[in-house]
């Protein structure tokens, strides 16, 4: 059995660190990369527990500008205690160590639970800590004060009094505040935020990557509505398509509708009651759509970023294929995709043969200027669905993943999780694992929208990055276990930080291979 645990590495200078050497001893994973100026990443330690584990360990150094910094030594006892040493040596003025055993030093915490320890020109080595259970966190910033405060005056102060101890604890919070107000995050700007992660994603796989989504996405407005629909019933999002796609969105939850011969995407179920049948709504036109995709690629510097389009649930409201379930005729079905090619065509990912997609390395994809891949359910029924037209079935690969048909946030939290711990990445036959982080309204809820659906999406919103970043500090997501695709209703990086979430995820599971395992 073993260990698993994270090492939140900071980097709080005006360089970049470099992992200059790496080395491990019987240790299922010390994977360490390098860390750029003002940014961090998320490391893996894996130790075998076990009866002959008490050798285990690994190393692994870090160096500045061309100079040694320090060096990271692992290893684990005879009570299989796995303790984390690290020796300094730098020669920086004003360099402390921010030490977090308990979760990682980015982001807002009891800056008592914080260790700060300053470093003078020495060579002396410093015992920091250990990580000893499964699924447990440490962070590690190391902390120029110069670089922080862009004084030296104020970075010697505040040096001195770390060292002498005489740091209140109003201090404390203000140095802590000042580390996190400065801190440049890996992604800045939601419309590149592929490019900017590019060294870490590029070279890889679909199946590698974690995308933001939202869940009815072409619902942010109520264009066209049956009986009993209501904005507060069927509108799931504030923000058109573009807006998603600049806030950082790349999954697109594609409902299309067609209603009165014209082409939406909507938000419609069926009911049996009195007879009613489809009732639902239609949102964003399928011309408004194809606008906002179409401007949103064409501002250079945006040749990086994939968008997934995952057409679904396909309704002709007039005269339902399916009666009581989704589904297209073979002729609207050459409708909507006629359409797509016509005006997307340029833009999709196309391949011959019956590939898996979510096998290709996301540089190959984004090449000859395509950005979209599109999916389509078996409500579609054309035989122009084929990956030479770039339309990808369930027949090339699949989604995980369901969304958890209830009103209770415990109760879709716990569902999801499960459903990312159960569900098996693989290599061989990969797909996409989607999580919906969405709450349903039941029946009496819909009928007199209390609560509406934007409502009912406020506690999950709210409470995403916490249950999330909680599931990384304890290694229930790691490189093997992860969601693909996060979707929520009512998408706002403002509230959700589904943008830093994500980030979070694919720098952990993509983090470089270990080089030296024995």
């Amino acid at each position: 059995m073993a260990t698993q645990t994270t090492l939140q590495l900071v980097n709080c200078t005006a360089s970049a660190l470099s992992r200059t050497a790496q080395h491990s001893y019987q240790m299922d994973t010390w994977t360490f990369g390098d860390t750029p100026n003002l940014n961090y990443t998320l490391n893996p330690v894996e130790f075998y527990s076990g009866s002959h584990d008490q050798d285990d360990g690994g190393e692994a150094t870090f160096s500045s500008n061309g100079t040694d910094l320090f060096t990271l030594l692992a290893h684990t006892n005879d009570s299989s205690v796995h303790s984390l040493q690290v020796q300094v040596t730098t020669s920086i003025n004003n360099f402390v160590l921010a030490i977090a055993p308990a979760s990682g030093v980015v982001g807002t915490q009891n800056p008592t639970s914080v260790q700060w320890i300053p470093f003078h020109s020495s060579p002396n080595p410093v015992m920091i800590g250990t990580l000893q259970s499964n699924g447990g966190m440490m962070g590690l910033g190391l902390v120029d004060l110069n670089t922080i405060f862009g004084d030296p005056d104020t970075a010697t102060i505040y040096f001195q009094a770390i060292s002498t101890n005489s740091l209140s604890y109003q201090q404390e919070q203000i140095l802590l505040e000042t580390v996190n107000n400065n801190f440049a995050p890996v992604v800045t700007d939601g419309a590149t935020w592929m490019a900017q992660l590019f060294s870490t994603i590029g070279g890889q796989q679909l199946s590698n990557i974690c995308l933001p989504g939202t869940h009815d996405s072409g619902m942010s407005q109520v264009s066209n509505a049956s009986v009993g629909a209501y904005a507060g019933n069927t509108q799931t999002q504030t923000l058109t398509i573009e807006q998603q796609l600049l806030q950082g969105i790349r999954y697109i939850d594609c409902r299309p509708t067609i209603w009165k011969g014209e082409l939406y995407f909507g938000h419609f179920s069926y009911t049996n009651t009195l007879d009613l049948g489809w009732l639902g709504a239609t949102g964003q036109s399928w011309d408004e759509i194809v606008k906002d995709i179409t401007n949103f690629f064409s501002v250079p510097g945006r040749n990086q970023e994939l968008l997934v389009l995952d057409f679904c649930n396909g309704l002709n409201y007039d005269n339902p294929y399916g009666k009581d379930s989704y589904g297209l005729s073979p002729a609207d079905s050459d409708i909507w995709l006629n359409s797509i090619n016509n005006n997307l065509g340029s833009l999709l990912y196309k391949r011959s043969g019956n590939t898996n997609p979510c096998t290709e390395i996301l540089s190959n994809i984004l090449t000859n200027n395509v950005q979209i891949i599109a999916h389509f359910d078996n409500t579609f029924n054309s035989t122009l669905l084929t990956p030479e037209n770039g339309f990808w079935t369930d027949n090339q690969w699949k989604f995980g993943g369901s969304y958890k048909d209830t009103n209770d946030l415990q109760t879709m939290v716990d569902d999801q999780k499960q459903k990312m711990l159960d569900y098996v990445h693989s290599n061989e036959d990969p797909g996409l694992l989607i999580t919906s982080w969405t709450l349903t309204q039941d029946t009496k809820q819909a009928i007199f929208c209390d609560p509406t659906i934007e409502q009912l999406s406020e506690a999950p919103n709210n409470t995403l990055l916490q249950y999330m970043e909680g599931w990384i500090a304890i290694n229930q997501i790691n490189n093997r276990i992860y969601p693909n695709m996060i979707i929520t209703n009512y998408a706002n990086e403002n509230v959700t930080q589904i943008l830093n979430l994500t980030t979070q995820i694919n720098l952990l599971i993509n983090s470089p291979a270990v080089l030296e395992v024995s």
